[in-house]
C-alpha cells in the first residue's frame, strides 16, 4: 500500500467515520445504499496493510454512482463521497 493512500488514512479517516454514521442517520431512509457503503468504509478502514481493498473501491464506486452525491442529499455527503473518492485515487494509483 502506498504511503499517500496510508498518510491520507491516518488524516481523514477518522473524519469518515464520522461522515459515514453521519450520512446514514440524516438521509438513510431514502438512501439505504449509505447502509452499505459505510460496510465497505469499514472494511477499508480495518484491512491490513498488505491486503488487496481492490473490490472495496469497486463497491464504493458502484454505491456512489462514481463518487456522484445525490442531488438530494446535504454537503456532508458530497465532503463524504469526495474523500471516499480521494482515498480510491491514491489506493488505485499507488
Amino acid at each position: 500500500m502506498a504511503k499517500d493512500f496510508e498518510s491520507f488514512k491516518n488524516e481523514n479517516f477518522e473524519k469518515l467515520d464520522l461522515y459515514t454514521t453521519a450520512i446514514i442517520r440524516a438521509h438513510g431512509e431514502r438512501h439505504p445504499e449509505f447502509t452499505d457503503i459505510r460496510k465497505s468504509f469499514e472494511k477499508i478502514q480495518t484491512t491490513g496493510v498488505n491486503e488487496d481493498l481492490t473490490g472495496e473501491f469497486e463497491n464504493l464506486q458502484a454505491l456512489t454512482n462514481d463518487y456522484q452525491a445525490p442531488a438530494d442529499t446535504c454537503e456532508t455527503v458530497v465532503a463524504t463521497f469526495d474523500l471516499l473518492k480521494q482515498a480510491d485515487k491514491l489506493y488505485t494509483n499507488a
